[in-house]
């Protein structure tokens, strides 16, 4: 996880580089109201991808637009991103080739191609093991049993989540732990294990209001938040999210908070609260031209796309 701190000068001074020089250019509000929503929100994301120089994140990106366009039932269009990445074979890193395989098994499931999805589930989290940061091979597997679980490969997603709940141990960071423990709990919960959802649930609580990093601390509560409206504590879960949106208000760069918002999102998509889910998408079309960094805006408009799809 990248996170950037950035003086107010230079916030203000970025931002008003970036209106100057994109005065001419429609603002999302005004491109997505001829068409569908989330359709446009996506089409928006395809456009960032050739504005990527890294051709490995590049593909990253691909993947994770194909899932979008499976999610929200355009099939054959995530099929078509797939296809275009081609042999990920020549990708170098770990991090990127188990990121790419999770998001195909997904792609292929949605499909009605399980078997393929099966294999390619297990390929990614094979790949992980040649990733030496603790942290980041557990960023990477919550990424992958998510989509398992979303795939229908329960089984597979269990494994993951049982790896990360052991992993916790060997970071020593106590605001990476933190966030680790409360993935797990969202996958237990997901996975609809609610002893062992509860069991993190109640080991977690007092330390996040300790955490003092905006996207660490925004991730926590909105993990927790998913969690605990699973397993069906709706009052605690409302408070959660809360705190996420009050940590998110105060966040001055526009970058960061578009970040924030993302990952807040993402967590009341698990939720399924249409009013919560559109005053999300509102904020983030709001402030996402206020930003350059075209992979942090293809994040934001892909978990915009499934919000507006289910709302």
């Amino acid at each position: 996880m990248h996170i950037k701190y950035t003086s107010k000068t230079i916030i203000l001074f970025s931002t008003l580089l970036f209106l100057s020089s994109n005065a001419s250019t429609k603002p999302l509000s005004e491109i997505c109201k001829t068409e569908p929503i989330s359709e446009c929100l996506i089409n928006e994301a395809e456009k960032l991808i050739n504005k990527i120089n890294d051709d490995e994140r590049k593909k990253i990106n691909q993947a994770i637009i194909a899932t979008t366009w499976s999610t929200v039932g355009s099939n054959d269009k995530a099929i078509k991103l797939i296809n275009d990445i081609g042999d990920i074979s020549d990708i170098s890193n770990a991090f990127a080739r188990a990121s790419i395989l999770g998001d195909m098994s997904l792609v292929y499931a949605r499909n009605g191609n399980q078997e393929k999805s099966k294999i390619l589930g297990k390929e990614a989290s094979k790949e992980t093991i040649r990733i030496a940061d603790h942290f980041d091979r557990a960023v990477i597997l919550f990424g992958i049993a998510y989509n398992q679980i979303e795939s229908g490969n329960l089984k597979q997603a269990k494994l993951i989540t049982d790896s990360m709940t052991a992993m916790v141990r060997f970071v020593s960071q106590p605001e990476a732990q933190l966030l680790l423990v409360s993935s797990t709990a969202w996958l237990h919960a997901k996975l609809k294990n609610d002893t062992a959802a509860n069991s993190v649930l109640n080991g977690i609580e007092n330390g996040l209001s300790t955490m003092v990093t905006n996207l660490p601390k925004v991730a926590a509560y909105s993990y927790y938040g998913a969690a605990l409206g699973l397993v069906g504590n709706q009052e605690k879960s409302d408070t959660a999210i809360s705190e996420a949106k009050l940590i998110i208000r105060n966040i001055n760069s526009p970058a960061e908070q578009l970040t924030a918002l993302t990952i807040l999102l993402d967590a009341e998509n698990e939720l399924n609260d249409k009013k919560k889910q559109a005053e999300s998408i509102q904020h983030i079309i709001n402030i996402i031209d206020l930003t350059q960094d075209p992979e942090s805006k293809i994040w934001a408009l892909t978990v915009a796309a499934i919000a507006s799809s289910s709302t």
